[in-house]
């Protein structure tokens, strides 16, 4: 579909080059970890990383163990993009005996009991994960596909908060041992140790920062750091975190000739407007407004909202504020259904120099007005080689519906364009005339085909990945 040019494209960047991706540390853990307490994100942001935190509090590594196993622990996309996966969980049990170890963890019964199978839970959790990296050498939609070893796996784990869990502390350290994995000693670095009272209260030291209290050994501790990431202990468990994972190598993403160049997960409140350039002007083609007020973020999802006001459809799109030549561009998407065939989903990469069609319109992925969405399209659109201005497309048919969510890529090159959907390659264009040789952007639309629509419709992007070749 034609798009019309907007004062925005005025502010669009130039070519983009690669950098390294941005640390993106996901947390899993118990009581210690979870959101309510601070450090982790606190230590997160004191190194400028990106961060998830899937702490429960009350559960044990066997509950991850067991969503690991359901295949609810971590997304596939949050699988592509962490770079680290922490785990702290705190209970002052055994987490090493070589003897209950299986070599394949297909060989352990499933479901976990959480409370007496953390030994297991352990090397199952470890051994998935770093499972699951190698395996995206595999995934055609991933950047990691066709490397040699897929995705490196990077596994930190911790200490209790104080020394005086001594049966999971030395057990912890061997595993990571054994393993060769980073280990955050906040027992070690915390500023106080069990071997000596408070010269006040005659208490353990954990005793003046923990909410509860735990027997161990006959000696009473403070357990479950206070909670608030202005808390002193919280405080000092960020320091220690940020000093001991500054010194993991930098994550260069991706392997095999590709990096990582921008990335939207629409996690905030709002548009990050320094990334995209939200649409103000006619619709297509003249059919309503596309405004500002049709574009929120909700629930994690970019949501592009169409409907009737004041006679006429509003609705709009936005425009990724950095052109590339060539690339590889993902997302992941699906489109309401449309009883009055009024509304176009549609997100495509537009030319920077506005010149349509001779430079180019790649709609990778167009719902058109199908009242039920039950399949879409991609067209590519170009001139016709001999200077004028005549559309010419070359176009495919998806039979997949639209109303549901599909992961859809786009890898353009010199010399093909190929479409993936739902990680499989289902389209390719290799003829040169229709391919374009000149800096596009990405842009997210719902466009209006006609002047009046019935019920509201709602475009969601889930998130949006974008890799440049090395």
């Amino acid at each position: 579909m034609n798009k019309i040019y907007v004062a925005i494209m005025a502010f669009m960047l130039a070519y983009s080059v690669g950098q390294a991706q941005t640390q993106k540390c996901v947390l899993i853990g118990g009581s210690s970890a979870d959101n309510t307490n601070g450090w982790f994100e606190l230590g997160c942001e004191k190194m400028n990383a990106q961060f998830v935190n899937k702490a429960v509090d009350g559960e044990t590594i066997g509950d991850a163990a067991n969503k690991l196993f359901a295949g609810n622990l971590y997304t596939r996309q949050e699988l592509e993009t962490m770079t680290t996966l922490v785990i702290m969980y705190n209970q002052n049990v055994n987490v090493f005996d070589p003897s209950l170890i299986k070599e394949n963890i297909a060989e352990y019964t499933m479901p976990l009991n959480p409370q007496t199978d953390q030994v297991i839970a352990y090397d199952y959790v470890i051994k998935k994960y770093i499972s699951d990296c190698y395996n995206l050498k595999d995934e055609p939609t991933s950047v990691f596909y066709q490397s040699l070893s897929g995705k490196p796996a990077v596994i930190v784990l911790c200490t209790d908060w104080h020394n005086g869990s001594t049966t999971y502390n030395n057990s912890i350290r061997l595993l990571a041992q054994k393993w060769g994995l980073k280990l955050i000693e906040f027992d070690k670095y915390v500023g106080f140790s069990s071997e000596h009272l408070h010269p006040n209260t005659k208490q353990q030291y954990s005793m003046m920062y923990g909410r509860d209290t735990q027997v161990i050994n006959g000696t009473v501790f403070g357990s479950n750091p206070e909670r608030s990431r202005y808390s002193f202990i919280q405080g000092k468990m960020a320091k220690i975190f940020k000093e001991k994972m500054e010194d993991l190598p930098d994550f260069q993403a991706p392997v095999n000739g590709w990096n990582l160049v921008f990335e939207d997960n629409f996690n905030g409140n709002a548009v990050d407007v320094a990334n995209w350039g939200i649409y103000l002007s006619a619709g297509h083609v003249g059919n309503g407004l596309r405004s500002p007020s049709a574009i929120s973020v909700e629930n994690g999802n970019l949501v592009i909202t169409a409907k009737m006001k004041d006679g006429q459809i509003v609705s709009g799109g936005m425009a990724h504020k950095i052109n590339y030549l060539y690339g590889r561009f993902v997302f992941r998407v699906r489109t309401d259904k449309d009883p009055s065939m009024a509304m176009n989903g549609v997100v495509l990469t537009w030319p920077q120099s506005g010149r349509w069609p001779l430079d180019g319109e790649n709609d990778i992925y167009e719902t058109g007005t199908k009242a039920e969405r039950e399949s879409f399209e991609t067209f590519i659109h170009f001139g016709n080689g001999e200077g004028t201005i005549y559309n010419q497309q070359y176009h495919y048919v998806h039979p997949a519906s639209a109303y549901d969510w599909h992961i859809i890529m786009m890898d353009w090159s010199a010399n093909s364009l190929k479409i993936y959907r739902d990680g499989v390659m289902v389209w390719e264009l290799t003829d040169k005339k229709g391919i374009p040789q000149v800096p596009h952007h990405l842009c997210l639309q719902l466009d209006a085909f006609k002047a009046v629509m019935g019920d509201p419709v709602k475009m969601y992007v889930d998130w949006v990945m974008i890799y440049q070749p090395k």
